[in-house]
C-alpha cells in the first residue's frame, strides 16, 4: 500500500458551508442514478432476473398465442405470473436499503445533506427505474405470447405504478432492524395482497374484518387494469359466434334461428340487461365459452374472477396505486427522519456548575437554557441519587483541570479555553447568542479543544441483566436503544455505565480511549457523537468553549465508525467528489478537482482512486474492491472533506493487521498535527507500535477513569501506584491487565480507580508538544 502523506494546509482553504436544498437534490440525483446503473442489487440485477424469469413463464404459456376460447383462462394466469415475478424480486430492496442505511444515516447526521433531498432524489430514480422494470416484465409476454402491441404503451404505466407501490412497501420494511425479519414482513404483505388480487377469492366472499386488506391491495387494482387493457386491445377470439350469425353448414341442416341445439340455444338465452351475452360456441358448454371481443371475455370472466373487470377505470386504478405508493412513501419518510435524528446532548450538571461559579441561575434562565426535556432528565437523575451521595464533582473537576501548571508540563486545559469558562457558558447559556457564536466558531477556523466534565450515563436494566454484570448492562443498553423509552420489561433498576468521566482533547492531539470489554468506551463515544442508546446522559461537553449541541455537532464534527460504510459501486474518487460537492459547494470545479487530488495524495489512495469500494453483498467483478486499510483511510478522507473541528473514530485499527494498524495510527497522528484538529479514538487492544501514535490516553474501567494524561507519562504514573512498568513491556497491555476485573482481583481494580481522583490533582509532567501557531485558513 502507498505511504500516506499528511494533508496539506491547502485543503483547509475556506470554511465549510452545506449546499442548498436544490443543489443537494441535484447532486444526490446524479449520484443515485449512477448507483442505479452500477449496483446490481438495486436495479440492474433485477432487470436481468425479471427478464429471464418472465421469458421462462411466457414459454410455459406459449400456447396462449392461439386466440381461442380454450386459452382465455390460461392467458389470465399468464397475466398473474407476469405481474408477480417482479414483486417477488422486490425483496432484495429490503436487503440493499437495510445495508445502505448506516452510510445514509452517517451522512445525514454529519450534515452532508438533509433527509428530504435524499428521499426526493431516490424517489425520482425509483420512478424512472420502475418504467424500466415494467418494460422488462412485459416484454417477454408481448414478444412470445403475441399480446397486442397496441396495448403496450398503456400497460407499462399501469404496471410501473404497481411496482412503485410495492417498492415503497419494501423500503418501509427495510427499516426493521433485522434484515431477515424485514424480508419476511415484506413477503407476508405481498402474499396477502396476492391472495386478495381477485384471482383466488371474490370480494363478495371476503368477510368485513378482512375487507380492508382486499381494498388496500395494489395488485388487485393493477391486475384488473392490466387485464382490461390487454383484452380490449386483443383481436376477436375464435371458437365463438354471434347469436344472429348462422354458418352455411348449419343453414343446410336447418339449425339456424330457434332451431339451435339446446346447449347452444342456452348460451344465446343466458343474457340479462347487465350482461348482454349475444354469442355462443358451437360444440362447447356455456362454461367453456367466453366471448368474441375483449369486452365480452371480461364480462364473462368477471362472474368467476374479480381480476377481470370490464367496468374497471384504468386511469382511476393507476391513480389509486400511486396514492397508495404516496402513503407508503410518507410513512417511510417519517420513520426515516426519526431514525436519522441525532440523540440529545447530555444534560449539563447545572447545579454543580452554578455552585462552582458562586451562584445559581434563575429558574427562567434555566428553562431558556436547556428546555423541558433536559430539566426532566436532570430531575430524574437527582431523584435517583440517594440523599447521602455527595454533590456532583464539577467543582473539583473544574479546579483540577484549570489549575494544572503550563510550565514544564502538558496541560489538560489550555489557558485560552479554561474548563471553568466552559462551565460558566453552560450555566449562563443564552439561545439568542448561540447563532453568532457558532458562526464565529465555524468561520474563524481557530484550533479548538473538546472538554468533558463529569460525564455519567445511566440506563434502566432488568434484574437479570443487572446480575449479569457489566456485560449484561451492555446487552441491556443495546436492547434498550431498539425499544421505546416507555417500554419496561419486568422489574428494572438503574445501572450506571459511566461515572464522572472528565478529560479533554487538545487541538493537534490524538486522545486514545482504552479499557477492557465493558469499560464504557462505546458508551462514552456514543455520548460524544450524540447517538441514541436509550439511557440518560449527564455531564458538560464543550467544543471550543461552546456546548456541543446537535447543530454544533452537525457543523463541526465528523465520525469514522468501526465498520466502514461506503457505497459499494462507487470508487474512492467518486466518494470524495460527491462529498466535496455537498460539503463545499462554493468551490469552483478546478478547486474541487485540486482538493480531491490533495486528499487522495494525503491518504495514500492515488493508486486505488478508481477502484470501487465493494462490500460483502456486492462483490466487485475482477476481484477486489478496496482493502480494509484503504477503506479506513477513505473514511478519514471523507471526514476531512468536511473540514471538521473535531474527529471521532471508533476502533480505527479493528480488522487490520499489526502493520496496517500502526500505519493508520501514525497517519492519524500526523493528520492531527498538520491540520491542528483534535482526534479522539477508542482502541480495544493496541500494540506497542499502535501505542506510539497516541498523544494522550484515557483509561476506563467499569465506567470510571483509571488514568488520563500523556501517553508517554503513563509509566511514571504506574510507578507512583507501586506497579512499575516492566522493561520493554507494552504500556497499554500492562495497564489493561491491571484494570480488567475479569482476570484481576476486583479489590486491586477498585484501589486503582479510587487512587486516580486523589492523584490527578497534581500536574502530570511531560515534554511539551510543538503545535503550529496561527489560525487555520
Amino acid at each position: 500500500e502507498e505511504v500516506a502523506r499528511p494533508p496539506t494546509r491547502a485543503i483547509m482553504t475556506r470554511p465549510p458551508r452545506r449546499a442548498r436544498q436544490e443543489a443537494q437534490l441535484w447532486i444526490l440525483l446524479r449520484r443515485h442514478a449512477l448507483l442505479a446503473l452500477r449496483e446490481p442489487m438495486l436495479y440492474t440485477g433485477r432487470l436481468g432476473l425479471i427478464l429471464s424469469a418472465n421469458a421462462f413463464i411466457s414459454m410455459v404459456y406459449f400456447h396462449t398465442r392461439e386466440q381461442v376460447q380454450e386459452q382465455v383462462v390460461y392467458r389470465l394466469y399468464l397475466f398473474a405470473f407476469t405481474l408477480v415475478v417482479p414483486l417477488v424480486f422486490h425483496a432484495v430492496v429490503v436487503v440493499a436499503l437495510n445495508n445502505e442505511f448506516s452510510a445514509i444515516r452517517r451522512e445525514i447526521k454529519e450534515g452532508m445533506y438533509g433527509p428530504l433531498p435524499y428521499v426526493l432524489a431516490t424517489t425520482a430514480v425509483q420512478a424512472a427505474m420502475a418504467f424500466a422494470l415494467a418494460v422488462c416484465s412485459l416484454l417477454p409476454a408481448y414478444a412470445i405470447t403475441l399480446l397486442p402491441w397496441s396495448s403496450f404503451p398503456v400497460a407499462v404505466p399501469v404496471v410501473a405504478a404497481m411496482l412503485v407501490a410495492y417498492e415503497c412497501l419494501a423500503q418501509l420494511c427495510s427499516h426493521v432492524p433485522s434484515v431477515l425479519l424485514g424480508m419476511v414482513l415484506y413477503l407476508i404483505a405481498f402474499l396477502i395482497t396476492f391472495l386478495f388480487s381477485g384471482l383466488f377469492v371474490k370480494q363478495s366472499a371476503v368477510h368485513y374484518p378482512l375487507r380492508p386488506l382486499l381494498l388496500a391491495s395494489p395488485m388487485r387494482l393493477g391486475y384488473a387494469a392490466f387485464s382490461k387493457v390487454v383484452f380490449e386491445a386483443s383481436p376477436p377470439y375464435g371458437g365463438a359466434l354471434e347469436c344472429e350469425d348462422c354458418p352455411i353448414a348449419l343453414r343446410i341442416f336447418g339449425r339456424c334461428g330457434n332451431k339451435l341445439p339446446p346447449e347452444e340455444q342456452l348460451q344465446c338465452d343466458a343474457q340479462t340487461d347487465e350482461f348482454p351475452r349475444g354469442f355462443y360456441c358451437p360444440g362447447s358448454t356455456i362454461l367453456q365459452c367466453f366471448g368474441i371481443t375483449g369486452d365480452q371475455i371480461l364480462r364473462t370472466l368477471s362472474f368467476m374472477y374479480d381480476a377481470a373487470d370490464a367496468d374497471c377505470d384504468v386511469y382511476a386504478a393507476t391513480a389509486k396505486m400511486l396514492l397508495m405508493a404516496l402513503a407508503l412513501k410518507l410513512l417511510y419518510l417519517s420513520v426515516f427522519v426519526l431514525r436519522c435524528r441525532a440523540g440529545d446532548p447530555p444534560a449539563p450538571r447545572l447545579h454543580g456548575a452554578a455552585r462552582a461559579l458562586g451562584g445559581t441561575p434563575p429558574p427562567s434562565e434555566l428553562r431558556t437554557t436547556i428546555g423541558r426535556k433536559t430539566l426532566a432528565r436532570v430531575a430524574s437523575v437527582e431523584r435517583a441519587t440517594p440523599p447521602s451521595t455527595p454533590p456532583p464533582s464539577s467543582e473539583r473537576t473544574s479546579a483540577r483541570l484549570s489549575s494544572r501548571s503550563t510550565e514544564g508540563s502538558h496541560v489538560v486545559a489550555p489557558p485560552d479555553s479554561p474548563a471553568a469558562a466552559a462551565v460558566a457558558r453552560f450555566a449562563s447559556f443564552d439561545p439568542a447568542a448561540r447563532r453568532p457564536s457558532m458562526d464565529r466558531l465555524r468561520t474563524n477556523r481557530t484550533p479548538y479543544e473538546l472538554t468533558l466534565l463529569d460525564c455519567s450515563y445511566d440506563i434502566r436494566v432488568s434484574e437479570a441483566a443487572a446480575a449479569g454484570g457489566r456485560h449484561g448492562a451492555r446487552r441491556a443498553a443495546s436492547l434498550q436503544s431498539c425499544l421505546p423509552s416507555t417500554l419496561c420489561l419486568g422489574s428494572t433498576r438503574p445501572k450506571q455505565l459511566l461515572r464522572d468521566v472528565s478529560a479533554c482533547v487538545r487541538a493537534g492531539h490524538v486522545l486514545a480511549v482504552l479499557g477492557p470489554s465493558g469499560a464504557g468506551k462505546t458508551t462514552l463515544l456514543s455520548m460524544l457523537t450524540l447517538e441514541r442508546r436509550g439511557g440518560v446522559g449527564v455531564g458538560d461537553i464543550a467544543l471550543g468553549g461552546q456546548p456541543l449541541t446537535t447543530e454544533a455537532y452537525r457543523r463541526h464534527c465528523a465520525v469514522v465508525q468501526q465498520q466502514d460504510h461506503h457505497w459499494a459501486c462507487l470508487s474512492a474518487r467518486d466518494h470524495l467528489r460527491y462529498a466535496l460537492q455537498l460539503y463545499r459547494p462554493h468551490l469552483r470545479p478546478s478547486e474541487r478537482r485540486a482538493a480531491t487530488e490533495q486528499l487522495l495524495e494525503a491518504t495514500g489512495l492515488v493508486g486505488c482512486q478508481h477502484t470501487r469500494a465493494g462490500s460483502a453483498l456486492v462483490p466487485i467483478t475482477g476481484g477486489g474492491g478496496l482493502s480494509s486499510g484503504q477503506r479506513r483511510r477513505l473514511s478519514l478522507a471523507i471526514a476531512l472533506t468536511k473540514q471538521p473541528s473535531m474527529i471521532f473514530l471508533d476502533e480505527p485499527t479493528s480488522g487490520l493487521d499489526s502493520a496496517a494498524a500502526a500505519k493508520i495510527m501514525h497517519f492519524l497522528k500526523v493528520t492531527a498535527k498538520q491540520t491542528n484538529i483534535p482526534i479522539l479514538c477508542t482502541i480495544h487492544q493496541p500494540s506497542a507500535s499502535v501505542y506510539e501514535g497516541f498523544d494522550d490516553v484515557l483509561v476506563l474501567a467499569a465506567g470510571r477513569v483509571a488514568y488520563f494524561g500523556a501517553a508517554a507519562q503513563m509509566g511514571r504514573y504506574l510507578e507512583t501506584l507501586g506497579t512499575p512498568l516492566p522493561p520493554n513491556a507494552n504500556p497499554a497491555e500492562f495497564i489493561l491487565d491491571l484494570v480488567n476485573a475479569d482476570f484481576t482481583d476486583a479489590a486491586s481494580v477498585h484501589a486503582i480507580l479510587a487512587e486516580w481522583p486523589r492523584r490527578s490533582q497534581r500536574p502530570v509532567q511531560r515534554a511539551p508538544v510543538r503545535i503550529e501557531s496561527g489560525p487555520r485558513r
